[in-house]
């Protein structure tokens, strides 16, 4: 497992998408600093809450959906566009491994561009006029959200792979992670914000915040089977596709 997991990372990196996690992170930073600096303008000082609220928005209903659906549809996408795919299932190795290399690389990315996000912001945050030093407990506080807020964009993942499997590039899955920021955008204050998955993220750490009231069940139940469902029918697509479907 690890030599695939190997190989599907030297797969980013000749194909210089591994470049969008530092850049998604930056604009996110960098966006957030812009946002609270020209709004807060006549605010003597913005606080450092302030800082990773904004930045915690940005990565939930804009950054996360767009990126990680481009991402994965891509990790799937290179084979059939590279016109890899044949050789790819007739290796002796199982199918279902090279899968599921490709859905725990995305982890790894995921997890990689909210802490490189984490860091910009600090960086950011440090040019900017704070209300004060920033604290052991506004510094943990927000990390312990960014690290609830992976598993939740993770769920994202398996959806965002079977369309690109089906369209056989990552033009589907971009189409959906742009949809997803749209409606996003459109329910962010409604009912429907702790049922549409895409959106969970965004009101369950709001709700910790205590911003906002959820439903976390509801909320937990649609990341569940937005996981679960595509997740189960890309291992029996995976398993079955025929050898010349590339």
């Amino acid at each position: 497992m690890f030599k695939i997991l190997h190989t599907e990372l030297l797969k980013f990196k000749r194909g210089k998408i591994l470049w969008l996690v530092p850049l998604g992170a930056f604009v996110a930073a960098f966006l957030t600093y812009m946002m609270l600096t020209q709004t807060q303008a006549h605010i003597h000082s913005i606080p450092w809450n302030s800082f990773f609220k904004n930045l915690e928005f940005l990565m939930n209903a804009l950054v996360g959906p767009a990126l990680f659906s481009l991402m994965a549809g891509f990790i799937v996408a290179q084979e059939y566009q590279n016109n890899t795919i044949n050789q790819l299932f007739t290796y002796p190795t199982s199918r279902l491994k090279f899968l599921l290399g490709k859905t725990i690389i995305m982890i790894g990315i995921i997890a990689a561009t909210f802490i490189l996000a984490f860091i910009f912001t600090l960086g950011f945050g440090f040019i900017a006029k704070t209300d004060g030093p920033l604290t052991a407990d506004i510094a943990w506080k927000h990390a312990q959200l960014f690290l609830r807020m992976i598993p939740m964009h993770f769920a994202w993942i398996p959806i965002a792979m079977t369309a690109s499997m089906l369209g056989k590039n990552y033009i589907p899955p971009m189409a959906i992670g742009i949809g997803a920021v749209f409606f996003n955008i459109v329910i962010a204050s409604s009912k429907y914000v702790s049922i549409f998955p895409y959106s969970v993220p965004f009101a369950i750490t709001n709700a910790l915040e205590g911003v906002q009231k959820v439903d976390y069940l509801k909320g937990i139940i649609s990341l569940s089977l937005t996981f679960l469902i595509p997740f189960i029918f890309n291992l029996f697509y995976y398993a079955k596709s025929d050898v010349h479907s590339g």
